[in-house]
């Protein structure tokens, strides 16, 4: 096409296609514009227009010269290659920075081919028509992998489904900074709006830092990693545990042991002692309440693992950093001693814990998620029957709650050495033993927390190994580039090189799926009027799973609820 109706119409096109760039999504864009446009260009159309600098119109004019003395074919040939680069160059451009540069390196040997073909009898048009559909086609395939990887740990069904959404946040107790960053860390958590959080190096029972921060609305669940090395250790770490029990008896001398942890802390950043007479001070202050917490709103599910009241300590396994659950202070006497705050003030059992060393513990807790049926199943599917004029039972359709499916899900939260990978190693793997009986019992399993490991440490390998999967990896296709430090800046604050420290793992059972539906970071901003001040100097990471059941898993009711119904008792 040409003359002056060729113009109009190229420039009609440029701008059409301008206008679709501007209006739908990269992704969209390039899928649907590389082949048309490499048609078109071998065709004689130039669908966008080139920007030409001084320097490029003096290289084609130089190119002009030379074709004039070249036979016709060749001038053709070398006509449709500059318009299918200049196409494929233009298609790039829709594309993602990654995506891009991808293009371009294709593009290149692709370059290299179609010049080495211009000079050939045979069609050299074609060849480089064929390099560049290879790229477009490459790229596609790339995008609907890395949509597909960013989508779900594994494929989508369509059986009874439920969303929960899970918070993993060390929020640094009491320390740095703590009275300026509270409001900051309560407005971050009110706006995650999770439906469960697991803190890391917090102050929970009596002090009830969740409490403060969420409101009553959350049931919490303590850990007090502090009092639980204590007393699994020595003959004096339990005295020491004992005492502290019997004063917190006492309204006035829990008064002021509450009130000792802001008092030690503030006093030492005032001053700013950082030496270890000083932080011995601070640790037998915050000792009492310091460890973890899971804070929900879901329902917990009343069950008790197999054999958890037969666990005893493990004596050998101190030297190693990991010590086994100590039933003495565990969901016994520990619960019946100290109990959980919760949003009507009653005192709720502890979760089951598991002793790590030097104030270290994990802690379980199995809540239960009513799975709705999907879309066109089940009652729903009686509902639009009743729309259109079917019959429809009404006696059974009325209890939709006896109807409804239930998963139950273990919740794992726990704070890692920060000293030695190979602790740190063993920890994790004492935690993958101690989930493995609990696997044939429910839906599935997440585990959150501070493993302060970088990802490229040997424990994700063993995650990996008892088939859990980092949930924030699988949305994104990569860790966090850090979590910790975050930003702030205080006195008496922990330093070190950036990484990510924080992550949330998910295992699924048979005849479920734990979809991953989103994975974003929580804290990461500074507060608006000091660009030193964060939350935390962690930074959170929010989780939202999706649990679908299988329809073999969810035709027969609860498939984990018959163990608790065999079991009983309380978590």
């Amino acid at each position: 096409m040409t003359g002056p109706t060729g113009v109009i119409a190229r420039r009609v096109v440029a701008i059409a296609a301008q206008q679709v760039a501007r209006q739908v999504p990269q992704q969209v864009v390039a899928p649907l514009l590389v082949p048309p446009a490499v048609f078109f260009a071998s065709q004689h159309w130039a669908l966008l227009p080139t920007r030409r600098t001084p320097g490029k119109q003096q290289q084609k004019q130089e190119e002009h010269q030379q074709l004039q003395s070249a036979p016709a074919a060749a001038v053709r040939r070398q006509s449709r290659f500059r318009r299918i680069k200049a196409v494929v160059a233009a298609a790039a451009s829709f594309l993602p920075g990654g995506a891009a540069r991808g293009t371009a390196a294709v593009f290149a040997v692709a370059t290299q081919l179609a010049s080495l073909a211009a000079s050939v009898p045979v069609s050299g048009a074609a060849v480089g028509g064929l390099a560049a559909g290879i790229a477009a086609k490459g790229i596609r395939r790339w995008q609907v992998a890395r949509r597909s990887a960013r989508r779900a740990m594994v494929n989508v069904d369509t059986g009874p489904a439920a969303e929960v959404s899970v918070v993993t946040f060390n929020i640094r107790g009491i320390m740095d900074r703590w009275p300026e960053r509270a409001p900051l860390l309560q407005r971050c958590l009110i706006q995650a709006d999770a439906d469960v959080f697991c803190f890391q190096e917090v102050l929970t029972g009596e002090f009830a830092q969740e409490l403060q921060l969420l409101g009553p609305d959350y049931c919490v669940h303590e850990c007090r990693a502090a009092l639980q090395h204590l007393s699994s250790s020595s003959l004096l770490g339990a005295a020491y545990v004992s005492t502290l029990k019997a004063l917190l008896h006492f309204s006035w001398t829990r008064s002021l042991l509450v009130s000792l942890p802001e008092s030690v802390e503030g006093w030492r950043e005032q001053y700013q002692l950082a030496g270890n007479w000083s932080r011995l001070l601070r640790d037998l202050a915050i000792a009492p309440f310091y460890g973890n917490s899971i804070a929900t709103r879901l329902p917990a599910a009343q069950l008790e693992p197999p054999g958890s009241s037969k666990q005893q300590p493990n004596s050998s396994g101190k030297a190693a950093g990991v010590t086994g659950s100590n039933n003495s202070w565990g969901s016994g006497s520990w619960s019946s001693v100290w109990g959980s705050s919760s949003s009507s003030g009653s005192s709720h059992p502890a979760s089951d814990l598991l002793v790590l060393g030097d104030f270290r513990a994990a802690q379980r807790v199995c809540v239960q998620l009513r799975l709705t049926p999907a879309p066109g199943t089940g009652r729903q599917q009686q509902q639009q029957q009743a729309g259109c004029g079917g019959n429809v039972d009404h006696t059974q359709s009325n209890d939709s709650s006896s109807n409804d499916a239930v998963a139950h899900v273990w919740l794992v939260n726990t704070h890692l050495d920060h000293a030695a990978a190979d602790i740190r190693q063993r920890q994790v793997q004492t935690i993958c033993a101690w989930m493995e009986p609990l696997k044939g019992s429910c839906a599935g399993i997440v585990v959150t927390g501070d493993l302060n490991a970088p990802p490229d440490e040997a424990l994700h390998a063993s995650m990996a190994a008892a088939g859990f999967m980092s949930a924030h990896k699988a949305a994104h296709g990569s860790e966090p580039s850090f979590t910790w430090p975050s930003g702030i800046q205080a006195p008496l604050m922990d330093e070190g090189e950036p990484h990510c420290a924080d992550y949330v793992y998910a295992w699924q059972a048979p005849g479920y799926q734990l979809l991953v539906a989103a994975a974003q970071l929580c804290g990461d901003k500074p507060s608006q009027d000091d660009a030193t001040l964060y939350p935390s100097d962690h930074i959170g990471i929010k989780v939202k799973l999706r649990v679908v059941a299988s329809s073999s898993s969810s035709s027969g009711g609860n498939a984990a609820g018959e163990f608790a119904a065999g079991t009983g008792g309380s978590s």
